[in-house]
Protein backbone atom coordinates (compact mmCIF):
# COMPACT_ATOMS: atom_id res chain seq x y z
CA UNK A 1 0.00 0.00 0.00
CA UNK A 2 1.08 3.24 -0.78
CA UNK A 3 0.32 5.26 2.31
CA UNK A 4 1.87 2.93 4.55
CA UNK A 5 5.24 4.17 3.75
CA UNK A 6 6.99 6.85 5.18
CA UNK A 7 7.32 8.17 8.89
CA UNK A 8 4.33 6.91 10.61
CA UNK A 9 2.30 5.74 8.50
CA UNK A 10 -0.90 5.20 11.05
CA UNK A 11 -1.50 8.77 11.08
CA UNK A 12 -3.28 8.45 7.15
CA UNK A 13 -5.57 5.53 8.39
CA UNK A 14 -8.74 6.92 8.77
CA UNK A 15 -9.21 4.25 12.11
CA UNK A 16 -6.06 6.96 14.04
CA UNK A 17 -7.91 9.74 12.42
CA UNK A 18 -11.56 8.87 13.64
CA UNK A 19 -9.90 9.06 16.97
CA UNK A 20 -9.58 12.29 17.52
CA UNK A 21 -11.30 13.26 20.43
CA UNK A 22 -10.12 17.55 19.89
CA UNK A 23 -13.43 19.35 19.03
CA UNK A 24 -12.36 23.04 18.45
CA UNK A 25 -15.19 25.76 19.49
CA UNK A 26 -17.19 27.00 16.88
CA UNK A 27 -16.40 30.68 16.56
CA UNK A 28 -12.53 29.57 15.92
CA UNK A 29 -11.54 29.69 12.44
CA UNK A 30 -7.63 29.81 11.78
CA UNK A 31 -4.79 28.42 13.87
CA UNK A 32 -1.43 29.21 13.14
CA UNK A 33 1.77 27.60 14.94
CA UNK A 34 4.97 28.49 15.09
CA UNK A 35 7.99 26.17 15.47
CA UNK A 36 11.59 26.32 15.07
CA UNK A 37 12.90 23.16 13.79
CA UNK A 38 15.47 20.88 15.85
CA UNK A 39 15.14 22.84 19.00
CA UNK A 40 14.87 21.64 22.28
CA UNK A 41 12.29 24.43 23.48
CA UNK A 42 9.70 23.39 20.76
CA UNK A 43 9.89 19.33 20.45
CA UNK A 44 6.57 19.40 22.43
CA UNK A 45 5.07 21.39 20.15
CA UNK A 46 6.87 19.49 16.83
CA UNK A 47 5.53 15.90 18.44
CA UNK A 48 2.04 17.53 18.73
CA UNK A 49 1.76 18.63 15.70
CA UNK A 50 3.12 15.80 14.12
CA UNK A 51 0.46 13.30 15.78
CA UNK A 52 -2.49 15.13 16.54
CA UNK A 53 -2.65 18.05 13.47
CA UNK A 54 -4.27 15.20 11.12
CA UNK A 55 -6.97 14.61 14.00
CA UNK A 56 -7.60 18.60 14.20
CA UNK A 57 -8.39 18.73 10.32
CA UNK A 58 -10.15 15.83 10.06
CA UNK A 59 -12.78 16.68 13.21
CA UNK A 60 -12.53 20.29 12.37
CA UNK A 61 -12.80 20.88 8.40
CA UNK A 62 -14.14 24.19 8.80
CA UNK A 63 -11.24 25.44 10.46
CA UNK A 64 -7.74 26.83 8.39
CA UNK A 65 -4.78 25.37 10.00
CA UNK A 66 -1.06 26.89 9.04
CA UNK A 67 2.06 25.76 10.16
CA UNK A 68 5.02 28.47 10.13
CA UNK A 69 8.73 27.91 11.00
CA UNK A 70 10.77 30.10 12.60
CA UNK A 71 8.88 33.41 12.56
CA UNK A 72 9.01 34.03 16.61
CA UNK A 73 12.39 32.93 18.74
CA UNK A 74 9.20 31.24 20.82
CA UNK A 75 7.32 28.21 19.68
CA UNK A 76 3.34 29.02 20.13
CA UNK A 77 0.07 28.17 18.87
CA UNK A 78 -2.41 31.02 17.76
CA UNK A 79 -6.12 30.89 17.11
CA UNK A 80 -8.12 33.72 15.40
CA UNK A 81 -12.00 33.57 15.72
CA UNK A 82 -14.63 34.94 13.39
CA UNK A 83 -14.52 38.55 14.66
CA UNK A 84 -10.79 39.04 14.33
CA UNK A 85 -9.77 38.53 17.37
CA UNK A 86 -6.04 36.72 18.45
CA UNK A 87 -5.95 34.08 21.51
CA UNK A 88 -2.22 32.69 21.82
CA UNK A 89 -1.01 29.18 23.53
CA UNK A 90 3.07 29.80 24.55
CA UNK A 91 4.56 26.00 23.92
CA UNK A 92 7.83 27.14 24.83
CA UNK A 93 9.66 24.28 26.68
CA UNK A 94 6.42 22.05 27.24
CA UNK A 95 6.56 18.21 25.99
CA UNK A 96 3.35 17.31 23.76
CA UNK A 97 1.46 16.14 26.60
CA UNK A 98 0.98 19.28 28.10
CA UNK A 99 0.53 21.19 25.47
CA UNK A 100 -2.03 18.68 24.50
CA UNK A 101 -3.73 19.04 28.20
CA UNK A 102 -3.18 22.90 27.60
CA UNK A 103 -4.99 22.96 24.50
CA UNK A 104 -7.67 20.87 24.69
CA UNK A 105 -8.58 22.63 28.48
CA UNK A 106 -8.27 26.30 26.32
CA UNK A 107 -10.11 25.25 23.04
CA UNK A 108 -12.46 22.52 22.36
CA UNK A 109 -15.25 21.32 23.85
CA UNK A 110 -15.44 18.00 25.60
CA UNK A 111 -18.50 16.78 24.68
CA UNK A 112 -20.10 15.97 20.87
CA UNK A 113 -23.93 16.83 21.54
CA UNK A 114 -23.04 19.83 22.98
CA UNK A 115 -20.84 20.68 19.91
CA UNK A 116 -23.31 20.22 17.14
CA UNK A 117 -26.04 22.13 19.77
CA UNK A 118 -24.17 24.85 19.83
CA UNK A 119 -23.37 25.30 15.98
CA UNK A 120 -27.02 24.55 14.98
CA UNK A 121 -28.27 27.13 17.43
CA UNK A 122 -25.68 30.04 15.64
CA UNK A 123 -27.00 28.44 12.24
CA UNK A 124 -30.54 28.62 13.21
CA UNK A 125 -31.81 29.80 16.06
CA UNK A 126 -33.28 28.40 18.96
CA UNK A 127 -36.20 26.64 16.67
CA UNK A 128 -34.03 23.64 15.41
CA UNK A 129 -36.66 21.64 13.84
CA UNK A 130 -39.00 24.38 12.37
CA UNK A 131 -35.95 26.76 10.84
CA UNK A 132 -33.85 23.83 9.08
CA UNK A 133 -34.18 24.65 5.29
CA UNK A 134 -33.90 21.16 3.92
CA UNK A 135 -36.89 19.95 5.74
CA UNK A 136 -40.31 19.81 4.54
CA UNK A 137 -43.46 17.51 4.87
CA UNK A 138 -46.52 17.63 6.97
CA UNK A 139 -44.43 18.36 10.27
CA UNK A 140 -42.71 20.84 9.51
CA UNK A 141 -43.61 24.50 8.39
CA UNK A 142 -42.75 24.07 4.81
CA UNK A 143 -45.55 21.87 3.99
CA UNK A 144 -43.51 21.55 0.15
CA UNK A 145 -40.54 22.53 -1.74
CA UNK A 146 -42.27 24.64 -3.79
CA UNK A 147 -43.08 26.94 -0.99
CA UNK A 148 -38.85 27.87 -0.98
CA UNK A 149 -37.98 30.82 -2.39
CA UNK A 150 -36.60 30.20 -5.90
CA UNK A 151 -38.12 26.88 -6.43
CA UNK A 152 -40.84 26.16 -9.42
CA UNK A 153 -44.29 26.22 -8.47
CA UNK A 154 -45.82 22.93 -7.49
CA UNK A 155 -47.91 21.59 -10.24
CA UNK A 156 -50.84 20.89 -7.68
CA UNK A 157 -51.87 24.10 -7.31
CA UNK A 158 -50.55 26.45 -9.94
CA UNK A 159 -49.96 25.13 -13.88
CA UNK A 160 -46.34 25.57 -15.26
CA UNK A 161 -45.44 27.22 -18.29
CA UNK A 162 -45.28 25.53 -21.12
CA UNK A 163 -41.45 26.14 -21.04
CA UNK A 164 -40.95 24.42 -18.08
CA UNK A 165 -43.23 21.05 -19.47
CA UNK A 166 -39.75 19.14 -20.59
CA UNK A 167 -41.03 18.27 -24.26
CA UNK A 168 -42.64 21.42 -24.96
CA UNK A 169 -40.73 23.34 -27.34
CA UNK A 170 -42.36 26.67 -29.10
CA UNK A 171 -42.55 26.79 -32.84
CA UNK A 172 -41.62 30.07 -32.51
CA UNK A 173 -38.23 29.07 -31.36
CA UNK A 174 -37.89 26.13 -34.13
CA UNK A 175 -38.84 28.47 -37.12
CA UNK A 176 -36.69 31.43 -35.60
CA UNK A 177 -33.75 29.21 -36.10
CA UNK A 178 -34.94 27.84 -39.36
CA UNK A 179 -34.54 31.14 -40.67
CA UNK A 180 -31.32 31.93 -39.52
CA UNK A 181 -30.05 28.84 -41.19
CA UNK A 182 -31.90 29.98 -44.27
CA UNK A 183 -30.50 33.02 -44.39
CA UNK A 184 -26.54 31.51 -43.50
CA UNK A 185 -27.11 29.08 -46.36
CA UNK A 186 -28.31 32.19 -48.90
CA UNK A 187 -25.62 34.16 -48.14
CA UNK A 188 -23.19 31.58 -48.78
CA UNK A 189 -24.56 31.09 -52.31
CA UNK A 190 -24.45 34.48 -52.82
CA UNK A 191 -20.66 34.54 -52.11
CA UNK A 192 -19.76 31.73 -54.03
CA UNK A 193 -21.40 33.48 -57.45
Amino acid sequence: MGLMRGRAPIRRTMEYLKQGKLFLKPNLKIMLSNVIPNHPASSGLQEFIFWHLPQLQYKNQEVQFLTFRCISPAPYIQFINMHGESIAMDCYGQNKEDVYEKFFKTFCYTDLDLITKIRDQQMYGSDLKNNRPENFGPKFRRNCICLVDGQVPCPAFETLPKELRGKYTPLNTRNKWRKIEEALLQKGQETEV
